[in-house]
């Protein structure tokens, strides 16, 4: 078994960066053993968890903003801003940077 911090909030429920800084009561065994077939490597996923997972992303967007060379950075409440101009939502939504670019954005729905 691999040993792991606890993770910082106390609760069950580990993100998934977490999970891959082990920084969560994760145990080896409570995961899927890989296979390999063929060029693939496989997980098996109960239909219950698959079901689970997509419905969690119904409303998730993962995206990564290119700017041309010279172009300053531009922040997340400015993206914010941009993207309410163009997308006008029906709902609440926020954007959570990521990184070299990649920003995480969530609907919320009524």
């Amino acid at each position: 078994m691999a040993s792991v911090a606890p993770s910082p909030t106390g609760s069950n429920n580990r993100t998934f960066a977490q999970a891959v800084t082990n920084t969560c009561n994760i145990q080896q065994n409570q995961l899927s053993k890989p296979a390999i077939k063929g060029d693939s490597l496989c997980i098996k996923i109960s239909q219950v968890k698959y079901e689970k997972g997509y419905e969690d992303c119904q409303h998730n967007l993962r995206g990564r903003l290119f700017l041309s060379k010279g172009d300053k950075p531009i922040s997340s409440s400015n993206l914010h801003e941009k993207l309410l101009a163009l997308w006008k939502p029906n709902g609440n939504w926020k954007i959570i940077p990521l990184g070299k670019g990649f920003f995480f954005i969530e609907f919320f729905f009524h």
